[in-house]
């Protein structure tokens, strides 16, 4: 018989502990609450060792014998691949000044955010889960448009190599200067404002980016009643990608709001909102 467990440290709010005690043929008996007392005693010794470290692996195998003591193998270390990224990461700079280098590519990219959220916990996490949540205005040849800042940021308080969810948003302004109240400027502060709530939800969705690569586009979200008549928006790819991100380039959506009529009642099989996105952007 014998037990085997591995073990990770409190660390940006959560900790892990895996494994059990093996019979004779290496079949595993379960936990049986075990493995919330080795946690506790690993967690003693770490808050006492003279040498830091956040993993931990134990061994334990019966005596061959009754009256001989069982041996215990405990071995820990510091493993840095898995050490959350703080509030003061270089990642989060580094993703900053890419996405700045691929907007002014594109177009001449504002200096100051037209809407930035300051609102963050202890790891300089917003909504989107790292320390950026802000639009643009960037003026193009072809319009003036909207880009998100911090959805491709890597994640605060976490080791993952991932950058955010790994993709931006842009939306065009000229087709929808026709809606608000008050002048250009406030139609474009309006929407920039529903465009940090459409980087909310891509935030708090799952591979929005994929999605949209093997459907071409997606009917996405509902917008809020003071952007009638535009009632949804459509994710499609915007041609872009933001290359120099710390952990591999990401993909540059492209919002497009859309109205009902845009919807046809015909549209009632499955895929009916992939329909109606591909034809949203034709």
């Amino acid at each position: 018989m014998s037990g085997h467990w591995e073990v990770t440290t409190w660390q940006a709010g959560t900790a892990s502990t895996s494994g059990c005690y093996q019979d004779e043929k290496v079949h595993n008996l379960g936990d049986n609450g075990h493995n919330s007392k080795i946690f506790d005693i690993i967690e003693r010794l770490s808050s006492s060792a003279d040498e830091s470290f956040n993993t931990a692996k134990i061994s334990w195998r019966k005596p061959r014998f009754p009256f001989l003591k069982g041996k215990v193998d405990l071995s820990i270390a510091f493993d840095s691949e898995i050490v959350p990224r703080g509030p003061d990461d270089a990642s989060y700079q580094i993703a900053a000044d890419a996405r700045r280098e691929c907007w002014n590519r594109i177009g001449r990219m504002a200096i100051n955010p037209l809407v930035e959220t300051k609102s963050d916990n202890v790891f300089a996490q917003t909504k989107w889960f790292g320390p950026h949540r802000r639009v643009y205005l960037v003026e193009n040849e072809s319009g003036p448009m909207l880009v998100t800042d911090g959805l491709s940021t890597p994640w605060a308080g976490i080791s993952d190599k991932e950058n955010g969810v790994e993709t931006e948003v842009i939306m065009m302004l000229e087709p929808l200067m026709a809606v608000g109240d008050g002048d250009r400027e406030a139609k474009i502060l309006f929407w920039a404002q529903i465009l940090a709530e459409v980087g909310d939800f891509i935030a708090d969705g799952y591979r929005i980016a994929n999605e949209v690569k093997e459907n071409q586009a997606i009917v996405f979200c509902r917008l809020q009643k003071e952007c009638l008549p535009y009632s949804r928006v459509v994710l499609s790819a915007a041609g872009y990608e933001i290359d120099d991100l710390p952990f591999g380039p990401a993909t540059v959506l492209l919002a497009t709001p859309i109205s009902e009529p845009d919807i046809s009642p015909d549209h009632e099989q499955e895929d009916w909102l992939v329909s109606v996105a591909r034809n949203a952007i034709k």
